[in-house]
């Protein structure tokens, strides 16, 4: 599958997630904490995907890029520049989103605090889309239709094994909340 396509159908589904969320009411914090986890999980497979595939994909097809391209068409520089300029940019706001949710999930969702923190989160959510949406045509004209096919292929394996990790940890800590349990019970 192309890259873009699979990244933007990633930005369709956490919008949504928005979405679902500023619908939940005050009195419904259970149901807030359920969200901002699933949230969470898509948007940090998105951003693991993203920084350690497809933005480092670009990256070096700029390298290889300004390297030919400086030296023959001084109009296409600015481009490689932009396309630098936005793939640092995604890197930045990575680390804000990933901090934000780290912050959220310690914060209790009645609170003031999580709904400004939650604000916060949306508003890097929203703009890093719009980056990103920017940043997309200008990789076409450093990445070959090919390489976005392949990309995309790598960022569906990247997502599966890091939804596969996070299924696995889940799982061993479930089981071992239960041997706790069990060693508790014939502790007594």
């Amino acid at each position: 599958m192309h890259a873009i396509t699979v990244l933007q159908e990633d930005h369709e589904r956490i919008l949504a997630l928005f979405e679902e969320l500023d619908a939940v009411g005050p009195e419904a914090s259970g149901e807030k904490v359920r969200l901002l986890e699933q949230f969470g999980n898509h948007l940090l497979v998105h951003v693991i995907a993203e920084d350690n595939i497809f933005l480092p994909q670009v990256e070096d097809a700029v390298e290889e890029s300004k390297q030919t391209t400086s030296e023959f068409f001084e109009q296409s520089a600015s481009v490689l520049v932009e396309v630098s300029e936005l793939t640092a940019a995604s890197y930045q706001s990575h680390r804000q989103l990933t901090a934000l949710l780290e912050e959220m999930e310690r914060l209790e969702p009645d609170s003031g605090r999580w709904e400004e923190k939650y604000r916060e989160l949306r508003d890097v959510v929203v703009q890093q889309i719009e980056d990103e949406e920017r940043l997309f045509p200008k990789a076409k004209l450093v990445l070959e239709d090919e390489d976005f096919e392949r990309i995309g292929d790598l960022i569906e394996h990247c997502k599966g094994q890091v939804r596969g990790f996070a299924q696995a940890k889940l799982a061993s800590s479930a089981s071992q909340s239960s041997r706790t349990r069990k060693v508790d019970a014939n502790t007594r």
